[in-house]
């Protein structure tokens, strides 16, 4: 809370920061602004980005359905093979579970038709645009823990046995068949042979 206090012409603000707020002044074009904000956190995601600058389709839901989420992918996994599930938040709302939810497809496209297939989607809309803030330019999904929210749990993979003859990154499969021993019994037929994987370490809200 604020406590705000005028003295003649002078304002006064006074306000006891928490251990985990911070803050940011601004004064452009004779206005001036005070924000008071919870510090962010560092957390380690995995990048999207593939060593010959192809890209893996990753998807990040935020407060949503599950069975919109499920559906949806169901349909994608038509076209594009299976969809692979994690969680990091979920409850049950009205007899429904509701969460965040991450999602990879392993299969290998260019950066603009990853946008294309995000715009089709119930994917979290400032998502789509993350590459613009990435140094790799690529989109990232988190791997590590997160105040208020664990490690992603995983959930299920979702059109297993469709579309397994086309390449996949098989730097992004060997790193999550490590971090998650189901994702192994996908029997992918096709994988690109390269090695190298980005990760990338961000600030995010509490």
């Amino acid at each position: 809370m604020v406590d705000i206090k005028k003295h003649g012409r002078k304002l006064v603000l006074i306000h006891l920061l928490d251990k985990d707020e911070t803050y940011k002044i601004n004064e452009r074009k004779g206005i001036f602004s005070l924000a008071i904000f919870k510090k962010p956190q560092w957390v380690k995601g995995i990048t999207s980005y593939c060593e010959d600058g192809q890209h893996i389709l990753c998807l990040d839901y935020d407060s949503i359905c599950y069975w919109i989420v499920k559906k949806e992918l169901e349909d994608l996994s038509d076209i594009h093979g299976p969809f692979i599930v994690f969680k990091t938040r979920e409850k049950i709302i009205n007899g429904e579970k509701v969460g965040h939810y991450h999602s990879y497809c392993l299969k290998k496209f260019l950066p603009n038709e990853i946008v294309r297939i995000q715009r089709q989607t119930h994917c979290d809309s400032a998502y789509t645009t993350m590459p613009l803030r990435s140094i790799y330019r690529s989109h990232v999904l988190r791997l590590s823990d997160k105040e208020g929210s664990n490690k992603p749990t995983f959930v299920e993979i979702i059109g297993k046995d469709k579309m397994l003859d086309y390449e996949i990154s098989e730097a992004h499969y060997n790193i999550l068949c490590k971090l998650y021993k189901q994702i192994q019994d996908i029997d992918y037929k096709v994988k690109d042979g390269l090695k190298k994987i980005y990760f990338n370490v961000y600030e995010t809200g509490r």
